[in-house]
């Protein structure tokens, strides 16, 4: 029971640093689309 909610804990980390990073990525994408003249 102790390493299935150390393995679903771990998951759910990894989970939010790939959604966080994919979020991230967006964000610079959209940043870019919207004002290509910064760049």
């Amino acid at each position: 029971m102790r390493s299935r909610s150390r393995m679903l804990l771990l998951i759910t980390v990894v989970l939010s640093i790939l959604i966080g990073a994919s979020s991230a990525m967006a964000k610079e994408r959209v940043v870019q689309l919207t004002l290509p003249d910064c760049s």
